[in-house]
């Protein structure tokens, strides 16, 4: 593989910018080439580059955060505002059910890691989603272990397996 220095770079307005179009266009990348070439290079973090979404990087002295984008919405969440979020509804919700409140945030936090295309319809309707998706949070859609009553450690597969679901 051929390395390339496309930065700094320097909008035609002056401002700053994370790559440099002149570099660029000597050496014949598109926008759309160099999305793609980042997206394979991120991995895990491509899906976050699909069609209108992306993702934003930010520093700040030696803290960094990966901040996710959809430009369908234009909304994005701090990772203090997705927290909130979900501390504030977990709280709520616990309230009303007779349940604890930590109990439930790990829950929304095991299925939400399981089920991702649920976190943006999440993050802008927490109450509508757990209401209209509640079978989808139940403990063995989620991606996290829970104590059972009996004080045996369970995983979501074991008990899939032990409800006779398949484990996909």
């Amino acid at each position: 593989m051929k390395k390339i220095d496309l930065i700094p770079g320097i909008e035609s307005d002056g401002s700053d910018a994370a790559f440099c179009p002149a570099k660029m266009a000597e050496q014949n990348i598109t926008a759309a080439m160099l999305s793609n070439a980042l997206g394979n290079s991120l991995g895990g973090f491509a899906t976050l580059l699909a069609d209108g979404k992306g993702l934003a990087i930010t520093i700040k002295g030696d803290d960094a955060s990966l901040i996710g984008i959809d430009l369908d919405t234009a909304k994005t969440y701090t990772p203090e505002q997705v927290i909130a979020i979900i501390a504030n509804h977990s709280a709520t919700t616990a309230i009303l059910a007779g349940v604890g409140g930590c109990e439930t945030a790990g829950n929304i936090i095991s299925t939400l890691r399981a089920n991702p295309d649920l976190i943006d319809e999440y993050l802008a309707n927490p109450a509508g989603t757990f209401i209209d998706r509640i079978s989808e949070f139940r403990y063995e859609n989620g991606s996290l272990s829970w104590h059972a009553q009996n004080g045996e450690i369970v995983t979501p597969p074991e008990m899939r397996a032990h409800l006779g679901h398949t484990d996909n």
